[in-house]
């Protein structure tokens, strides 16, 4: 297999810093090496992040339009990513990063362009002017809802999304999922190569598929590197099971992989188990 990877090393749609540190952290803990043992391996380097991006807290998106600029620069980064011949490997950076990541994606392979979000959490909150959150918490809501912050991706749809893993306690009134496709977490810790699967049949076959990996999905005990760390989640074998499944299917393009947070004394041995899981998902 052909793998492009790209890093996109921003925190901005977040309050704390440490997501920004993920694509160097994984490639300190050799992933690119590794992968290369199976794979022909094309690594783009990193989208650079501008330095003086504006940060605040005022009006519904924490540091507005900053996010906006790191989706900007992602897109055309991205300019020559997504191919068909080839799958593409996306270190993130924050959550947030994954909304101009699909807008791209979705540039490419209009309305065959499909989501698949594995993540404690739905990102797919509604704004509200009296709340100031970063834009992670919007990530799916930007791509799904006509808004005044950008050009949703055209006709792209809530019923194009499956979120895999998510805490059904997470969700409240704020997050309109019904047309979602959904499988929590006790549907998936119980077999995530059935939930793979079933999905996968459920497919068109002209379907593109994008991959996000929150890797706050993970429970804590298993994974403690992450923005915001899950008492339950997955462990290490469901998640490699999930992924696995749908990795093989050729209709799978690409995956982005966030949330990982270098600022902690563990952090280089958790992004070792990181690239362990990446190693085997992608083993032939």
């Amino acid at each position: 297999m052909k793998i492009r990877v790209v890093g996109i090393p921003s925190n901005i749609g977040a309050l704390y810093s440490g997501t920004e540190l993920g694509p160097s952290m994984l490639r300190e803990a050799n992933l690119i090496e590794v992968l290369g043992q199976n794979h022909i391996v094309l690594d783009e380097g990193d989208v650079v992040i501008p330095s003086n991006l504006v940060r605040h807290n005022e009006g519904a998106i924490r540091n507005w339009p900053s996010p906006k600029v790191v989706w900007n620069l992602s897109q055309a980064f991205l300019e020559h990513s997504f191919n068909e011949d080839e799958f593409t490997l996306i270190l993130g950076g924050g959550c947030s990063v994954f909304t101009g990541i699909f807008m791209r994606f979705h540039e490419k392979y209009q309305n065959s362009a499909k989501i698949v979000t594995i993540d404690h959490h739905i990102d797919i909150r509604k704004p509200e002017n009296n709340l100031c959150m970063g834009a992670t918490a919007y990530t799916l809501w930007f791509l799904t809802q006509n808004n005044p912050w950008i050009e949703k991706p055209k006709d792209f749809m809530s019923s194009s999304i499956c979120a895999m893993g998510y805490s059904a306690d997470s969700l409240d009134e704020h997050y309109d999922v019904k047309e979602l496709i959904k499988y929590p977490m006790t549907e998936v810790s119980e077999n995530p190569v059935k939930v793979a699967t079933s999905y996968l049949n459920m497919l068109e076959a002209t379907s593109m598929v994008m991959l996000h990996l929150d890797l706050d999905v993970l429970m804590k005990e298993e994974m403690a590197s992450v923005y915001m760390p899950s008492e339950q989640g997955l462990s290490f074998k469901n998640l490699f099971l999930l992924l696995k499944t749908l990795i093989r299917d050729p209709r799978v393009k690409g995956l982005v992989v966030t949330e990982f947070s270098g600022n902690n004394g563990d952090a280089l041995i958790d992004a070792k188990k990181v690239v362990d899981l990446l190693e085997k998902v992608f083993r032939p």
